[in-house]
């Protein structure tokens, strides 16, 4: 934690970059060591599985506004 007790309060200078979502904006930060390779399958997986939430998700109103 930095000197206020706030592990979060300098955060914004940590952010490469912001990507706008719907209900707010998601900041991006690179990490200071490189990856394990479990991680790397961590990551592709957390991705894998919100894009197929994502497909159903909009299947499934694609659907009831069809109906």
């Amino acid at each position: 934690m930095d000197d206020n007790g706030n592990e979060y309060s300098k955060i914004h200078e940590k952010v490469a970059k912001y990507i706008q979502g719907i209900h707010g904006r998601i900041g991006i930060i690179v990490p200071s060591n490189k990856p394990t390779y479990e991680e790397w399958v961590d990551l592709h997986n957390t991705l894998a599985e919100i894009a197929i939430k994502n497909a159903i998700s909009t299947e499934e109103k694609e659907a009831t506004t069809s109906a």
